[in-house]
């Protein structure tokens, strides 16, 4: 259960439990908050890569891409000690690692180049389709 998960951050549990225990939990914890009242959830780089949490945001929900060039995301997370799977990655596997990630990242219902945008003008953006979305409904 959710409920009976230890807390420990992202990057301890990678250390003491390994990848695959986080992305189960990940999964069960994403699915549960998808299913549940509306709201809104932030995924992390690796959560929609899982082909579930993807067809339930697909199923019941609205996805933004939240998109910037691949050198401004390499210098956000290159060394960064918050990401256990860039951590041992050099520049160059990050690279890779952004390419293949995009693919599935573009599957999201709407994708917002954020390259030249603040904070505000990305939520403003993600506001504006999603109330576009809902009054074709």
């Amino acid at each position: 259960k959710i409920e009976e998960k230890e807390k420990m951050k992202i990057t301890e549990i990678f250390k003491k439990k390994g990848e695959k225990y986080f992305r189960e939990c990940e999964e069960e914890m994403t699915l549960s908050c998808l299913r549940g009242e509306k709201q809104i959830l932030s995924l992390g780089g690796g959560a929609y890569i899982n082909t579930n949490i993807r067809r339930e945001c697909k199923k019941n929900s609205c996805s933004f891409w939240l998109n910037w060039k691949k050198d401004i995301i390499i210098k956000r997370i290159n060394g960064s000690k918050k990401r256990p799977l860039a951590m041992a990655l050099n520049e160059e596997d990050l690279e890779k690692l952004i390419n293949e990630r995009a693919k599935i990242y573009g599957l999201a219902d709407f994708t917002i180049n954020c390259d030249q945008l603040n904070k505000n003008k990305i939520a403003n953006k993600i506001i504006k389709q999603y109330e576009i979305k809902n009054n074709k409904s």
